[in-house]
């Protein structure tokens, strides 16, 4: 879970772009699931369900997109604050934080995750 939700220290382009990955496919998923659930459910509170699961699926997607976002501004030196406002264009953002290179050395947030011998934690 910490690689999905977690706001602490700093994360590489190509662990950002998993965490983007993993969690579209996840989230998606669930949204897959729970329509499904609905079109062919005969049970009362199907709609429940439904609603419930997309929900779910959507805040989960903004959550970890939030979260790589914030660690991935932590790789640049930056605050991961700036994520809150970067999230209502979070598909250009994603291009942008996932294009630029990590700042080598340690900064503020944590060692280089690119460095040798460095272990990265979620």
């Amino acid at each position: 879970m910490g690689l999905l939700f977690s706001f602490s220290g700093r994360i590489g382009r190509a662990r950002f772009w998993l965490v983007i990955l993993v969690a579209t496919l996840v989230c998606c998923g669930i949204a897959v699931l729970s329509i499904q659930y609905y079109v062919h459910s005969t049970e009362r509170g199907a709609d429940a369900v439904m609603v419930a699961g997309l929900l779910v699926a959507i805040v989960g997607w903004k959550l970890s997109v939030l979260s790589a976002m914030a660690r991935r501004l932590h790789d640049l030196d930056c605050s991961g604050w700036w994520a809150l406002l970067l999230l209502p264009v979070a598909g250009f953002s994603v291009v942008i934080l996932g294009a630029i290179p990590t700042r080598p050395g340690p900064n503020r947030f944590g060692p280089d995750p690119q460095s040798p011998g460095t272990v990265v934690v979620g």
